[in-house]
C-alpha cells in the first residue's frame, strides 16, 4: 500500500509540479512532457517520446538509437548433470 501511495505522489509530483528551476534541463523537461502526455493520453506522445530520446541522444555521445554499443551477454547456457 505504501509503494502505491509513492507512485501516487511521485504522478503528483511530475504532473503538477511547475519545475522553474529545470527550465534550462531540456532532457529533464522533455522527459516531464512525455509522462505528462502519456497520463492525460495525449496524441502527440509519439512524438513526445522521440524528441525525449532524441534529446538524451544528443547530450550523451554512448546513448545511441536503434542500437546498443555493447551487445548484451546472455549466455543461456544450462550445465548439464549426469
Amino acid at each position: 500500500m505504501q509503494s502505491l501511495a509513492g507512485c501516487d505522489r511521485f504522478a503528483e509530483f511530475l504532473l503538477c509540479y511547475d519545475f522553474v528551476e529545470y527550465k534550462k534541463n531540456i532532457i529533464f523537461n522533455s522527459f516531464v512532457h512525455t509522462i505528462r502526455c502519456m497520463w492525460f493520453n495525449n496524441t502527440s506522445v509519439d512524438n513526445c517520446c522521440y524528441r525525449t530520446i532524441s534529446s538524451i541522444a544528443r547530450e550523451n555521445s554512448t546513448f545511441c538509437l536503434g542500437y546498443q554499443h555493447i551487445p548484451l551477454d546472455l549466455n543461456l547456457d544450462i550445465p548439464q548433470f549426469g
